[in-house]
């Protein structure tokens, strides 16, 4: 608004736009400027401290004048590199862990085989001492001979037995049979023996290679320990480097310090007189002053509709809040408590009707003309007598119109336009028909009755 209002010159946007780069420009100047005076400030106790920092870090052994060759030595160091390239044993760590992996697998497999054999061997050794006492126990039928025996009879009362006793060539031949497996058995014993020793042979070879594969690891873990050490030094020292680059950036800068100094007092003169030129304005007090003018003309508006506090106050636009303020005696009274749609329509009515005048008295880029729908409607009892008004001329009283205070509002229109020489246009969409030479003049077309309408039936 205050633009419309031509509060503030055409070109301040331009103004403000070039304000805010020139001292955002300004600014950066400044900044770089106290950078480069406290490099300047202290670059000597800067440089030698950097120095130490690289001779701590093993890049320089040499001793050197820090008054005379400092700035040249510091720019060698910058361009220091590490003396010897590091591969990283990691990948090599992960098949030494892998053939631990599998070793130990082996080594557990052997373990295993040797623990089915000593059970094997110690099944067999409890097999042939149960033998050997079966054996012991069966030899006394010996005492018999190969001779004939009663064994359906107790050799002792050669009384009959309920149950017949083994003969003696059946016990002969289980004993025999008994007799060649503890043979069998213990002629299986060497071969055992030999497969357990080859077993615990392997075992042995195994758990070498695992120590060795161990050891390897333990090694390997070593070396990139010790890389890793290395790597920090070399990155520390790197890092030293790189801080001795930016050191030497800002000892160059302070070379160019004489035509940054220029440049900054002369952006410094630009955003002064920008900030003359925006200061001058007095946009504020030009936008009051606008306002009074226009209040001025929203009162006199307001007498003659006749609106609730016309006579004893005097009525401006707030344009903060976009609303209309009557200003009375006692208290500002707003708009929206003023109360009544006739109020509510005579404030918007003042407003407009004085901004246009405004807007073509100062010639404003601002379109020259007004819409109003149904301005009259507030004056009818309700909206239903308003919408049954058969756009005649006479029936206006009849749906209980306030005909006085319509005539006032088409006047004060017809009024306005006058006034300003008619470069103000005001259409108006409206029910009401008034008995009236101007108003039946400024018809544009006949009041729209029966099938005459916005768009004809015909096209339906």
């Amino acid at each position: 608004m205050p633009y419309f209002l031509g509060s503030i010159q055409e070109d301040r946007l331009k103004l403000l736009q070039d304000q805010k780069e020139f001292s955002k420009k300004l600014k950066q100047l400044i900044r770089e400027r106290n950078e480069i005076e406290s490099v300047v400030s202290n670059q000597n106790s800067g440089a030698v401290r950097l120095f130490e920092e690289a001779k701590s870090a093993g890049i320089i052994v040499d001793e050197v004048d820090t008054n005379k060759d400092l700035i040249e030595s510091l720019r060698k160091i910058s361009q220091w590199v590490p003396s010897q390239s590091l591969s990283s044993p990691d990948s090599t760590i992960s098949v030494q862990q892998q053939i631990i992996k599998d070793l130990r697998k082996d080594y557990r497999s052997k373990m295993d085989e040797i623990r089915e054999a000593e059970e094997y061997i110690r099944q067999a050794d409890g097999f042939t001492h149960e033998a050997d006492e079966q054996v012991a126990r069966l030899k006394a039928i010996e005492v018999f001979g190969r001779g004939i025996v009663d064994n359906e009879h107790c050799p002792l009362c050669d009384s009959k037995l309920s149950v017949a006793t083994p003969s003696i060539e059946s016990m002969r031949k289980a004993m025999i049979k008994i007799q060649n497996n503890v043979t069998h058995a213990r002629e299986e014993r060497p071969q055992i023996n030999e497969y357990l020793t080859s077993l615990s042979v392997e075992r042995s070879y195994i758990g070498q290679q695992l120590n060795v594969a161990q050891q390897r690891l333990e090694s390997l873990i070593t070396d990139q320990e010790n890389v890793s050490r290395l790597r920090d030094l070399h990155v520390h020292a790197a890092r030293i480097a790189g801080r001795i680059s930016l050191f030497l950036e800002s000892v160059k800068a302070v070379d160019v310090n004489s035509t940054l100094q220029n440049e900054i007092e002369k952006i410094s003169l630009l955003v002064k007189d920008l900030n003359e030129q925006l200061e001058a304005e007095q946009v504020e007090d030009i936008l009051e002053s606008i306002l009074n003018v226009i209040g001025a003309k929203m009162t006199e508006k307001a007498k003659y509709l006749e609106l609730e506090h016309a006579f004893n106050s005097r009525y401006r636009l707030d344009a903060k809040k976009l609303t209309v303020i009557a200003d009375s005696p006692d208290r500002p009274i707003a708009m929206d408590r003023m109360g009544s749609g006739e109020n509510w329509l005579g404030c918007h009515i003042i407003t407009l009707l004085s901004l246009h005048e405004y807007f073509l008295e100062k010639a404003r880029p601002v379109p020259h003309f007004l819409i109003l729908d149904q301005p009259s409607q507030v004056y009818f009892p309700s909206k239903q007598h308003y919408l049954s008004l058969d756009d005649s001329t006479n029936n206006l009283a009849k749906a209980g119109a306030d005909v006085i205070a319509v005539s006032r509002l088409f006047n004060l229109l017809f009024d306005t336009v006058t006034n300003m020489n008619s470069q103000l246009q005001i259409i108006v969409i409206e029910h009401a028909n008034l008995d009236d030479d101007k108003f039946q003049d400024a018809l544009v077309e006949e009041p729209w009755t029966d099938e005459l309408a916005l768009i004809p039936k015909d096209w339906l």
